[in-house]
């Protein structure tokens, strides 16, 4: 791997993970602010953070991260009414990913097994078992 391209995929990290901003990883990776921008600009950088920090599991750390700071008496960002609500949110993020997202998933899934070299009884088992899935899921939401 080229030394530029390790730099860029650290400074990536620092970015969408970290949140740190251009000037701080530009001083720390070794390359110019403006280099740093145009990398957010090309491979989107911006689109990748707000997709990290949608996932289920960066949002249940922040509610949990509130919620410990309760607990430990300090003071909350939020009032007692958004608290509640950030609970509840959280519950909801412990129960998974929507049915829309399951399908959406497996479609993509199953669509890459039929360029898969499998005999057509494996396919339609593992097609089968996804349908399977996905009624389940239905029947528990």
């Amino acid at each position: 791997m080229s030394n530029k391209l390790s730099k860029r995929i650290h400074a990536e990290g620092l970015y969408i993970n970290e949140g740190w901003t251009a000037k701080a990883i530009a001083q720390t990776v070794g390359v110019s602010e403006n280099t740093v921008g145009s990398w957010v600009k090309k491979f989107e950088w911006k689109t990748k953070k707000r997709e990290a920090l949608a996932a289920p599991h960066k949002i249940k750390q922040l509610l949990l991260t509130e919620l410990e700071k309760v607990v430990n008496g300090e003071e909350p960002k939020f009032n007692a009414d958004t608290l509640s609500k950030i609970t509840k949110a959280l519950e909801r993020v412990d129960k998974g990913v929507s049915v829309q997202v399951s399908i959406s998933v497996l479609k993509l899934f199953t669509d890459w097994l039929t360029t898969q070299d499998l005999e057509a009884e494996v396919l339609i088992n593992i097609v089968d078992l996804t349908k399977g899935f996905i009624k389940e899921q239905i029947d528990n939401e």
